[in-house]
């Protein structure tokens, strides 16, 4: 990520967005105004709607990426956590959906055990 000329940097982040996609990209959107150097997306992308039996049926590897792609449009870096919501196997495909489409913008990926995902 970057710095400006005092070595500081500045970054958004979001947390618990529980696939809420104008929600992610109204704060994408507060981010790119802030100017952030990027942004830290600490889990629980998906609502997982499939298991708890509430609102629409929506694929959590569609939604992991419908969330990215609308915080990707704050044009900043992304580093993406998971959290107990993510079940890994949707997630890491709707990250990789991410990744394919989103190169510039999503730097890396953690899961939610603290270990570094490769991309």
């Amino acid at each position: 990520m970057s710095s400006d000329e005092d070595n500081q940097a500045r970054y958004g982040v979001i947390s618990d967005a529980h696939g809420e996609v104008e929600k992610a990209r109204k704060f994408s959107q507060k981010f790119k105004k802030m100017s952030v150097d990027g942004i830290i997306v600490s889990g629980d992308l998906v609502n997982n709607e499939k298991f708890s039996g509430r609102g629409k049926k929506w694929d959590d590897g569609e939604e992991t990426f419908a969330v990215l792609d609308a915080i990707a449009e704050s044009g900043s870096p992304i580093l993406v956590i998971s959290g107990n919501h993510d079940r890994i196997d949707n997630y890491n495909k709707g990250l990789e959906k991410a990744a394919a489409k989103l190169q510039e913008f999503l730097v890396t990926k953690i899961n939610n055990r603290g270990r570094r995902q490769a991309r």
